[in-house]
């Protein structure tokens, strides 16, 4: 099975089996059809791919000044899709391996005394 079969049949899995919302489905397409880009780039597949391949990845895009919560979103999908392929196949899964972008936590803005006193 070619690498577009296989991310179709997860996303299929993730909208059927685990009920994901159409705009995290949306979301996670495009970021799979990112990094199947990327793996073109690089004359990689799916079943040749390291979490160090993975890792540069993620580098590319925090390179493209891409937001911390969207490459945490790509990392997200790019694990749940390796787990999946690895649950489907039999083989050893790298989902493990693969390292979500922890956000910072924004303070919650202070009111100010006019609020305050209302």
């Amino acid at each position: 099975m070619d690498d577009r079969s296989s991310i179709e049949i997860f996303l299929n899995h993730c909208a059927i089996e685990r009920g994901l919302a159409k705009n995290t489905l949306t979301s996670y397409r495009r970021d799979l059809e990112k990094f199947l880009s990327y793996l073109n780039q690089n004359q990689k597949t799916l079943s040749s791919i390291t979490p160090s391949d993975v890792a540069a990845f993620l580098h590319t895009l925090r390179e493209a000044n891409l937001n911390e919560s969207s490459i945490a979103r790509n990392a997200v999908a790019l694990r749940s899709l390796f787990a999946f392929i690895a649950k489907e196949s039999g083989v050893e899964s790298i989902a493990k391996e693969i390292l979500v972008p922890r956000s910072a936590k924004r303070l919650p803005k202070a009111l100010s005394i006019d609020q305050i006193a209302t």
